[in-house]
């Protein structure tokens, strides 16, 4: 074949984080939590009516709840104008992320997601609610 030049070839290889590397669970009472965020399950009103946003509020103030309730009402105000009828209510498993004030827990956003179980069974409530919640977390870069 004739004096043929081989280069080497090198390739780096990153490996992507593992689900292990990027998440990891701490169980202790919903204000007590260490993180840089938190999931708080709603009401389907986003009203902020569960214990575990009673905990956060007191915690961390009003303000989360607010933005959040305000960002719900936004997204049903939406679908009804662009025709969607008798839309009352967010779905199950709606989920949207707020910052939450300066702590020392170091938490920096809630992720508050609907978790009303009046139409689905909580299986699937909570199947929806997870994923959602982690897809939220995953669009902020502060998560």
């Amino acid at each position: 074949m004739g004096d043929e030049v081989v280069e080497e070839l090198a390739v780096q290889v990153e490996v992507a984080p593992t689900l292990r590397d990027r998440l990891s669970i701490e169980l202790n009472t919903i204000d007590n939590v260490r993180a840089d965020a938190v999931v708080c399950p709603q009401d389907s009103e986003f009203e902020g009516n569960t214990l575990e946003a009673e905990l956060l509020r007191n915690k961390y103030g009003s303000e989360s709840f607010a933005e959040a309730r305000e960002r719900a009402h936004e997204y049903i105000e939406g679908l009804q104008k662009i025709g969607e009828k008798g839309v009352k209510s967010l779905p199950i498993g709606y989920a949207r992320v707020t910052k939450v004030s300066e702590n020392d827990l170091g938490v920096r956003k809630i992720v508050h997601v609907s978790v009303d179980t009046q139409e689905v069974s909580r299986g699937e409530m909570l199947s929806v609610a997870v994923s959602n919640s982690l897809r939220e977390a995953s669009l902020d870069p502060e998560i």
